[in-house]
């Protein structure tokens, strides 16, 4: 079959072949509690960057997944021994993290920052030695989540409008309410969407039976609904990216180089009729709605990107090594002011302010790294090659308008629990091809 695990030699690796028992169902019990307290903020309005700290509650929940990850971790520690190494970059990350604290006003925050680093790295070691033996399993288990969650916040918005509607983020007034459902933020809904349809899209390729496709085009309908009801342009713009990738790509067939171009050229072209017909019937719908930049109804009060990102390439000249890792609090005391915004609206830029030009570095190197594990996969498991790699694409594409790098937010710790379920991956199958690989060896002539 076409996109399953080959053995060296040829044939696909039958089931069994990824499905022993070493890690059983509670090695993802962290990546769901985690991933819980990232979406839902436990009632509390308009969460920014540190909403992850928002209540007793929250933060009891989030140090149990960790302590359960880390548990879990120590009793297996010789099996996951290899998951460590292929995390270095992101270790190193939160090394320099924490000595960010040396310069910071707020030194306990950066702690804080560091803790939730160093747990996002345990839950998402466990959730990859898990992975080693559930290729795809994963995939409907966090597809399940986000339609759980896709269902409530459309009952939140309608049932309890209260809570699932916002008319302004700091101070920035709106012509409409926006969607925030269970989470604390238009753009975290956003983010759910997205995800959402990633995970949907996915269980279709590995399962063809009735109710996944029930499950999945569910998924997907209410995503568009939420990213709608959002009004998350970033989130709407990356989802449709990630469509297009994943057409390109086409999991059920490796693509050529240049079959690939030849698609994306088909694609362009139809992109630009159907936007060039748009803007020709509605210039304004397109001027409004297809730019980051602007937001029908918002006030001119920083909701411009242009002007963030100015005060982000201002705040990164001012101090190259970083700002460190407190929420920006010794950045706005150092201008004398009240926090403007928690973050830069800019992946790329928000880590190079807080951690300067070492962080901007690491980061490349994660960046670099997760790239490398899912091209490994293209002659393994092209399959999962092509859904990580549009995953991947996207929030690349993403963390230009957003930001979605070093946060206790969503699409960070997706990123992290993905990449590491990759190098998981990638590890079992350079076992199980070893193992099964033949033997050339000359025999001894015992005649």
């Amino acid at each position: 079959m076409i996109g399953e695990p080959m053995r060296v030699g040829g044939g696909p690796m039958q089931v069994g072949e990824l499905d022993s028992p070493r890690f059983g169902w509670i090695w993802m019990v962290p990546y769901f509690l985690l991933l819980y307290c990232r979406i839902d903020f436990f009632g509390a309005q308009l969460a920014g960057e540190g909403g992850a700290d928002d209540g007793a509650l929250k933060m009891a929940i989030e140090a149990f997944s960790y302590a359960i990850a880390g548990l879990l971790i120590l009793a297996r520690l010789d099996e996951v021994k290899p998951l460590f190494a292929a995390m270095l970059p992101f270790i190193l990350y939160t090394i320099y993290a924490g000595f960010t604290a040396a310069w910071s006003d707020y030194p306990e925050s950066v702690l804080l920052r560091v803790g939730h680093m160093i747990g996002l790295g345990l839950v998402a070691i466990a959730a990859g030695a898990w992975s080693m033996q559930k290729r795809s399993s994963i995939f409907y288990f966090t597809a399940a989540f986000m339609l759980a969650v896709l269902i409530m916040s459309v009952l939140c918005v309608v049932f309890l409008p209260q809570r699932g509607l916002v008319t302004d983020l700091t101070g920035v007034q709106f012509e409409g309410a926006r969607w925030i459902g269970i989470t604390g933020h238009p753009n975290l809904l956003g983010a759910v969407a997205m995800a959402g349809i990633w995970t949907a899209i996915a269980i279709q390729y590995f399962n063809k039976q009735w109710w996944v496709r029930v499950m999945a085009w569910s998924t997907i309908g209410l995503a568009i609904v939420a990213l709608i009801g959002s009004d998350s342009r970033t989130s709407m713009f990356s989802s449709a990216f990630l469509v297009v990738v994943l057409l390109l790509l086409h999991a059920r067939n490796p693509v050529g180089p240049g079959e690939f171009f030849k698609r994306v050229a088909v694609l362009s072209a139809v992109l630009g009729v159907v936007i060039g017909a748009v803007y020709i019937v509605s210039p304004d719908f397109v001027s409004s709605h297809m730019s980051f930049g602007t937001r029908a109804g918002a006030s001119n009060s920083l909701s411009d990107r242009n002007l963030i990102w100015a005060y982000g390439i201002e705040a990164f000249k001012d101090h190259p090594m970083g700002w460190s890792y407190d929420l920006l609090q010794t950045y706005w005391d150092s201008h004398g002011k009240l926090a403007l915004f928690p973050h830069f609206h800019d992946g790329y830029l928000d880590v190079a302010v807080k951690g300067g030009v070492v962080a901007e570095m690491l980061l490349f190197w994660i960046l670099v790294r997760i790239g490398w594990s899912i091209g490994r996969l293209y002659h393994r498991d092209y399959q999962l090659f092509a859904l990580h790699a549009a995953f991947f694409a996207s929030l690349l594409v993403y963390n230009l308008a957003e930001t979605g790098f070093d946060r206790e937010a969503l699409l960070w710790p997706f990123m992290i629990v993905a990449w590491v379920s990759v190098e998981a991956l990638n590890i079992r199958l350079e076992g199980e091809t070893s193992m099964v690989a033949p033997d050339f060896r000359p025999r001894p002539d015992i005649s």
